[in-house]
């Protein structure tokens, strides 16, 4: 939204008190900046000592509000308690999740509002630790900030873990320096994973699964031995199980359901959404994820994708984080997306949009043909579509909704 609209809006709305600006030397008509909105609480006669500590209940007392990604609807408003935060922290510094690395500096450039990107600041004051920050992505100043302030431990989302493993600019920097890297927020190919171990020479690099509902993490690789494919063991505090869709029964080892959660670190629920909060646990207070997985003999959790995302081939299955992940395999693919092209005779279709490397040759048949390699008949893709770029969050999931209107403004096109 920008600063006109915003202005616009807030005579309309009852909620929108006052609009501030953090990032601007100039005078904005309509709204204060930074030092002006700070200045009474400086110049007050009041001090720190002045105002008495309140006592809340952790559990109820929200922390934070923040907003889900909206990839499966509108986005909905997180309530996060102190409670949460607070084991959440003593989660992530569980003698088993603790690095055998300790970052001397940490480097900001995953989202702050997303809730990743909030525990790398609430993890970096904690540990007294400074954080190199980032205004706003660039291959360049991102490498250029690795290689001089010598970031050992990476943390980062897919696409970010992709730019580090097939990038041809990552050679003309030194990130001998880098030992760990974290990745979470979607599912990652273990072949990208493997391309950056053997790129940076890493031992090791972990995977999350989490949401913003949970309060972050729900499972974790350990900090050393991370299985490859697995995005970890369930994270101290939490409990999961892996629900029946159909019946809501708890599942086995290596059978595909929901993904379910329970712990005190879940959220509250959704801020003043009585009907959306109630859709999104079960009757026995379990936080259903809306993403299908299975874990294996020992515990170990694997993603399959998202239910609504589940492309219905013939009756049946398919999901489109494989098939991201065997075209990520392809070194003339810099980024791939998948979705679901309706079809009167199957259902849906797979279809693909592939952005290629650099300076590369690549035809629709190679790129066919080459996920034919891997996968049966039903995963084939139908159509190859090259673009420059895939839609993302900011926190690194496709936008698969975006596709589908590029699809269907694709389809009038040759109508």
């Amino acid at each position: 939204m920008n600063m006109e609209t915003l202005v616009k809006l807030k005579p309309k709305t009852k909620t929108l008190k006052k609009v501030v600006v953090i990032d601007t030397e100039e005078p904005v008509p309509g709204v204060e900046d930074l030092d002006a909105f700070i200045s009474p609480s400086i110049s007050s006669k009041f001090s720190v000592a002045d105002f008495p500590i309140r006592k809340v209940n952790a559990k109820d007392q929200l922390a934070f509000i923040l907003f889900s990604s909206g990839t499966t609807g509108l986005p909905k408003a997180v309530a996060l308690t102190h409670y949460g935060v607070s084991g959440t922290l003593i989660g992530l510094n569980h003698p088993d999740l603790v690095l055998p690395i300790e970052p001397d500096v940490g480097l900001g450039v995953l989202p702050f509002f997303h809730i990743y990107g909030l525990y790398v600041i609430l993890q970096t004051i904690i540990k007294k630790k400074p954080l190199m920050i980032l205004e706003h992505f660039n291959p360049f100043d991102y490498l250029r900030c690795i290689e001089k302030y010598k970031i050992d431990v990476v943390i980062g989302v897919p696409m970010l873990i992709q730019f580090l493993a097939k990038s041809p600019v990552v050679d003309d920097y030194d990130l001998s320096c880098v030992k760990e890297a974290t990745c979470a927020s979607a599912p990652i190919g273990e072949d990208t994973i493997q391309e950056l171990k053997d790129r940076l020479k890493l031992q090791n690099v972990r995977q999350a699964y989490g949401c913003t509902e949970a309060h972050m993490l729900v499972t974790i690789s350990p900090a050393v031995g991370a299985r490859p494919g697995s995005v970890g063991k369930v994270a101290p505090g939490m409990k999961m199980f892996i629900r029946d869709v159909k019946t809501g029964e708890s599942l086995p080892a290596f059978k595909e359901g929901e993904i379910c959660s329970i712990s005190d670190m879940v959220m509250k629920g959704y801020y003043r959404n009585d009907a959306a909060t109630k859709e999104t646990f079960t009757e026995d207070g379990w936080l259903k994820s809306g993403d299908i997985g299975y874990y294996d003999e020992d515990g170990q959790l694997y993603i399959v994708d998202r239910m609504k995302e589940l492309i219905k081939y013939k009756g049946f299955q398919v999901a489109p984080a494989e098939l991201e992940a065997v075209l990520m395999k392809n070194k003339k693919i810099a980024d791939a997306g998948v979705i679901g092209k309706p079809d009167k005779v199957a259902g849906e279709v797979p279809v693909a949009f592939v952005v290629k490397q650099e300076d590369v040759d690549l035809t629709e048949t190679e790129v066919k043909n080459y996920v034919a390699g891997f996968l049966t008949q039903r995963k084939h893709l139908h159509e190859v579509y090259f673009v420059d770029e895939i839609p993302r969050t900011r926190s690194g999931k496709i936008m698969r909704r975006e596709l589908k209107k590029i699809l269907e403004n694709m389809m009038k096109s040759k109508l």
